[in-house]
């Protein structure tokens, strides 16, 4: 099964892991591997993580104050969402699946 992100997904995971990187040299890199590692985690059971809103889906991101909220189908994850916790929910609602992947 492959992957792939949402346009506004791969933008919030560039900026959130260049937050970290600010703060502490290395922690951005830190960062992105510990969503690798949660992306591995849905790839090998995108049914086990606990339904969020309708379709998707949403798996924790360890260490991390953020969720990765996803969709799946036979044969591909999308990521919707690095959905940090405190942030405003629902932001991500309507996001084109279609259009809007990378």
């Amino acid at each position: 099964m492959k992957h792939r992100y949402h346009k506004a997904a791969a933008q919030e995971l560039e900026e959130s892991a260049d937050w970290y990187e600010r703060q502490s040299t290395g922690l951005g890199r830190e960062f992105i591997n510990e969503v690798d590692h949660a992306i591995e985690r849905i790839l090998n059971g995108p049914e086990t993580f606990e339904l969020f809103d309708r379709e998707l889906r949403r798996c924790p991101v360890r260490k991390y104050p953020f969720h990765i909220l996803y969709r799946s189908n036979n044969s591909e994850i999308e990521i919707v969402c690095l959905m940090h916790t405190s942030r405003r929910p629902g932001y991500w609602r309507g996001r084109d699946t279609l259009n809007e992947s990378e």
